[in-house]
C-alpha cells in the first residue's frame, strides 16, 4: 500500500509525439484498488503485462538499435494489431530501481546513424506523414511489421494517439476492448494442447509398460525363480519393498498426469474468457 493507504497501480494514460519519431510514455499515473487487471492503452518495458505468448508471437524489434524513446509505443502497436492487449495488474508482484545506490555504472555512445535508420523504421511502420511506405521499407521490417488482426487506425481511436496524422489526446486513462477474429488462434492453441497431451500420454504409457516389465520380473524374484524356473537361491529382502515402490510411481505418474490435464483445461478456459 502507498502513502494514500490504498492499492494504487501505475497506469499509462498519454505519451509525448515527436514528429521524428521518438515517442514516449508520459510519466503514468494510477489506478486504486483494482479487482482485476485493467486494460491499458499504451504497453511500457517496465509495464508489460499480457498473454506469455505475446514476448514469443510478437518480439522485440531487433533493428532498432540506439533508440531510447520510440521503441515501446511501436512495440504496442505491433501487439494490438497481433490481436494482444496489455494490462496494468492488481498488486506489485515486481518493480524497476531506478535508485541510484547501484553507482549508475555502465553506459554506452549512441551511434548517430543508427539511431536515425531506427527512428526512419519506426516512422515507417507507423506510417508517419512523409516516411518511406514503398514496398521495399515495408518489407525490410521483416517480422517486426504490424499485425492483421486488428488495424493502426483501430489502434489510434483506441489509444488517443494518432502517428498517421500526428495528433494525440492529452490524456485517455479508460479503454474498451476492441474485439477481432479469433477462430485461428483458437485452432492453433487446441492443437498445440493436443500435441502436449499426445507427448504427456505417450511418455506416461511407455512409464507404464517398463513399470509392467520390471514388477513381472520382481515377482519371479520374490518366487525364488528366473524365468526358466531354475531356484535362484537369492535372498528376497528388500525386494517386496522395491516392488512397493515401483507400484508408488505408477499411482504418482498417474496423480500428476491428471492433474496435467486439469491444468490444461483450466488454461483453456481461462484463455476462452479473456478473449
Amino acid at each position: 500500500r502507498n502513502s494514500n493507504k490504498h492499492w494504487e497501480m501505475p497506469h499509462i494514460c498519454g505519451v509525448s509525439l515527436s514528429s521524428s519519431g521518438a515517442i514516449s510514455n508520459n510519466q503514468a499515473s494510477a489506478a486504486a484498488n483494482l479487482q482485476r487487471p485493467l486494460i491499458a492503452p499504451f504497453w511500457a518495458a517496465g509495464l508489460s503485462f499480457s498473454r506469455c505468448h505475446a514476448e514469443r508471437s510478437v518480439p522485440n524489434d531487433v533493428n532498432l538499435r540506439h533508440v531510447f524513446s520510440g521503441e515501446e509505443f511501436s512495440r504496442a502497436a505491433r501487439l494490438w494489431t497481433h490481436g494482444y492487449d496489455f494490462y496494468s495488474i492488481t498488486r506489485p508482484i515486481i518493480g524497476v530501481y531506478y535508485g541510484g545506490a547501484k553507482g549508475g555504472h555502465g553506459g554506452w555512445r549512441t551511434n548517430r546513424e543508427e539511431a536515425t535508420d531506427s527512428l526512419a523504421r519506426i516512422r515507417t511502420l507507423l506510417r508517419y506523414p512523409g516516411s518511406d511506405q514503398s514496398p521495399e521499407a515495408i518489407a525490410a521490417l521483416g517480422r517486426f511489421g504490424l499485425g492483421t488482426r486488428r488495424t493502426l487506425e483501430q489502434y489510434a481511436e483506441f489509444c488517443g494517439v494518432n502517428t498517421m496524422a500526428l495528433t494525440a489526446e492529452k490524456s485517455k486513462c479508460i479503454v474498451e476492448y476492441v474485439p477481432w477474429d479469433d477462430a485461428g488462434l483458437r485452432e492453433k492453441i487446441a492443437l498445440e494442447e493436443a500435441a502436449t497431451n499426445s507427448l504427456v500420454e505417450t511418455s506416461i504409457l511407455s512409464k507404464a509398460h517398463l513399470t509392467d516389465r520390471a514388477i513381472e520380473g520382481l515377482d519371479l524374484r520374490l518366487r525364488g525363480v528366473n524365468k526358466d524356473g531354475f531356484d535362484l537361491a537369492q535372498p528376497t529382502g528388500g525386494v517386496a519393498s522395491d516392488a512397493l515402490t515401483l507400484a508408488a510411481f505408477v499411482v504418482l505418474a498417474a496423480v500428476v498426469f491428471i492433474l496435467y490435464r486439469l491444468f490444461l483445461r483450466s488454461r483453456a478456459a481461462k484463455g476462452r474468457r479473456q478473449l
